[in-house]
């Protein structure tokens, strides 16, 4: 059993949560990524059909031998036509300036950068449990962490409510308190904080 004093104890603890937040935000961002694809494939479909429409109608409203020296009315198949082209090219313009292409591409690429990190996160507290760590020091680890955690908060894009709501939903309604706040490192260095977590054991699964 390898023993660890009150600081070490406090950043392990730390560490844990960090990881269950790296899997939490992995999640969300691959929620955020079918959410902006959905999208983006609705948003597409529904141009390509009304284009296909607005074709279609123009046919049709093409004059036969017969009805080119009538007088013309109000042609409804030629007004549906116009109407068709107008709501398809809104559509392209919709989605161009949602940009759900780039943001489903965003997504993907820090779903998988949180679940890179929360690998990492498991397999070094396994290690630093067994007493392999690769790593000099536990606050050695946690300063790496921190910094990593740092970058990638700082640069994530949002989730959008409605995927957040369904996260929720999906984790019985329970919002995770889980935060990221590297503030916690200085006063564990200096052990300025009094108030120390006292476990001695550090459970770790799934790794």
């Amino acid at each position: 059993m390898v023993h660890f004093d009150s600081a070490d104890k406090k950043m392990l603890n730390k560490l844990v949560e960090w990881r269950q937040f790296c899997k939490e935000n992995s999640i969300q961002q691959d929620m955020a990524f079918s959410h902006f694809k959905k999208l983006k494939n609705l948003l597409m479909i529904s141009s390509v059909s009304l284009s296909t429409l607005a074709g279609i109608l123009n046919i049709l409203t093409l004059p036969s031998e017969s009805e080119q020296d009538r007088p013309g009315g109000f042609n409804v198949l030629g007004f549906l036509a116009t109407v068709s082209s107008l709501v398809s090219g809104s559509i392209i313009v919709i989605q161009n300036n949602m940009k759900y292409s780039e943001k489903s591409q965003v997504a993907t690429q820090f779903s998988a950068e949180y679940g890179k990190l929360q690998r990492e996160l498991g397999a070094e507290l396994y290690l630093i449990q067994s007493g392999e760590n690769v790593y000099k020091s536990v606050a050695e680890f946690f300063k790496r962490m921190s910094s990593r955690m740092a970058d990638i908060t700082g640069s994530a894009p949002p989730i959008p409510g409605s995927v957040m709501n369904k996260f929720k939903k999906q984790c019985n309604g329970l919002e995770s308190s889980i935060t990221f706040d590297d503030t916690i490192f200085q006063d564990v260095i200096d052990n300025k904080n009094n108030n120390l977590v006292d476990s001695s054991n550090i459970v770790v699964t799934g790794v």
